[in-house]
């Protein structure tokens, strides 16, 4: 048996249809396969090929912006790390988002080529809805030579009618067929433009940089010289000049906006305030001692962790300071986990990452887990978890100025400290005599639904003894 016997070159006659009922008999599968004929057996019904091979292989994927949990609605768009027409593989970064509690690295989950962006930088993407739009399949017939398109690049492989010569030997010049259409309209050679994208790859910004700044490719470079071009569609627009009487609407976003809410919802709490004087010498002796021990540990020391692992040691004693107390103002939770928050200061504004379990960690361990907060807020990395839970909060607006501050208590929180500023001040000593002192101040405030004067001013005075004198803390630990 043989295809040219059958005439099996249409799928559609009749011999094609009786070798479909052939195959199918127990007697001839063996016949089939000893001729190859069982593929033949798979040949679609008519009119199954009656679209164009290459309509079958494109198709366009509606990227939707899943749920990113904490009941989150919508995220700011922050950043795109692709541009339409570019190349991304599966797990490549996408963009990069900002919600209420978190900034979030979004994946593709496709490999295939960016069609549409259906978001600028600074709009509001809502969860559920499509983010971008990705071309899963290529052009088969992009790939006019085989063997020279499996050496080349996917981007490379995705632009059939982008000339050889716009690519590099060395392969530098790997870019997207939308970049390569700019290119090639300004008569410019690709080649001879330095990439910024991964890889080398070149980006539209890069080629509208290359023509803002009047480079000229050299294949193109007049004898005589010539001023630079710089067309009016990608001149740089001067801003607007302020002047009296004019206003600005700045839209509230990500960490600012969540900053309004909480506050808002903060002039519910009755605050009671209470401040106090910390004598912080010794303090400062105890961190010069084992300042280099921690270092060995790889540990950057601050006065940051031991007064967060004080504050932990005299909420053991105090434990309705690390409380909260439902909406309904029918009961009160006291939080066995012991888990404090801190202000850091970021270009996005001010953000409370917490460190848990205070209670069951060193000194140490604080120390090495703040400073990797630190560095995941201040490169806008934190997640959702490094800030949720949060039973108690210590600030340290020192560290920018002031001496004095009335901080507001987060909700559900019972109680927030904020430290000021350490200043060398003269104080009479046991003796009477005037000494220098090294001073800072320390403000308080509590949820006066759950903590009465008594019980934070007893907190204040055990956290106040254990940071005046922190080896103090060692006979409490346990």
């Amino acid at each position: 048996v043989s295809t040219q016997s059958t005439g099996l070159r249409q799928p559609g006659t009749m011999s094609a249809r009786l070798l479909r009922a052939l195959v199918a008999s127990p007697r001839l599968s063996i016949i089939a396969r000893t001729t190859q004929l069982r593929t033949l057996a798979l040949i679609p019904r008519p009119p199954a090929i009656s679209a164009p091979l290459h309509a079958r292989c494109m198709s366009s994927k509606a990227f939707l912006l899943a749920d990113i949990g904490e009941g989150i609605a919508e995220v700011e768009v922050l950043q795109w790390y692709v541009q339409e027409g570019e190349t991304v593989a599966m797990f490549d970064k996408i963009c990069e988002v900002q919600s209420d509690k978190a900034t979030v690295d979004i994946s593709s989950k496709y490999d295939g080529v960016v069609k549409t962006l259906h978001y600028q930088v600074g709009d509001m993407a809502r969860v559920g809805e499509p983010l971008v739009n990705i071309v899963i399949e290529e052009d088969p017939d992009a790939e006019e030579d085989g063997a020279a398109a499996a050496d080349e690049p996917p981007a490379a492989r995705a632009a059939p009618t982008v000339p050889a010569a716009s690519v590099s030997s060395s392969g530098k010049a790997v870019a997207a067929p939308a970049v390569r259409r700019i290119a090639k309209e300004n008569n410019i050679d690709i080649s001879e433009v330095d990439g910024t994208g991964k890889d080398g790859r070149v980006l539209k910004g890069d080629i509208l940089a290359f023509i803002a700044g009047g480079s000229v490719p050299k294949s193109a470079a007049p004898s005589a010289p010539q001023p630079p071009q710089q067309p009016a569609a990608v001149t740089p627009q001067p801003r607007a000049v302020a002047v009296s009487g004019e206003t600005e609407k700045v839209p509230l976003r990500g960490f600012s906006r969540t900053m309004a809410k909480t506050m808002q919802a903060s002039l519910q709490i009755p605050h009671l305030m209470y401040g106090d004087e910390i004598e912080a010498d010794n303090m400062i002796s105890f961190r010069s001692r084992f300042k280099k021990a921690a270092e060995d540990r790889g540990v950057k020391l601050t006065y940051m962790p031991l007064m967060l692992k004080a504050a932990s040691l005299a909420l053991l004693d105090f434990p309705l300071v690390n409380s909260s107390i439902d909406p309904e103002l029918t009961e009160i939770t006291i939080h066995k986990s012991h888990n404090l928050g801190f202000a850091v200061a970021t270009p996005t504004g001010l953000v409370v990452p917490n460190i848990r379990d205070c209670q069951d960690k060193s000194m140490f361990d604080i120390a090495a887990e703040m400073d990797h907060l630190i560095s995941k807020a201040r490169s806008n990395s934190l997640d959702s978890s490094d800030m949720s839970d949060t039973t108690f909060t210590l600030s340290n607006i020192g560290t920018i100025g002031g001496t004095y501050t009335a901080p507001i208590i987060t909700s559900p929180q019972a109680a927030i400290g904020a430290i000021g500023k350490l200043q060398k001040l003269p104080r009479f000593n046991e003796e009477g005599e005037v000494v220098a002192r090294t001073i800072f101040n320390i403000s308080w405030s509590g949820d006066h639904r759950v903590i009465d004067g008594a019980t934070i001013a007893s907190f204040g005075n055990q956290w106040k003894a254990y940071v005046e004198d922190p080896e103090l803390m060692t006979l409490a630990m346990r």
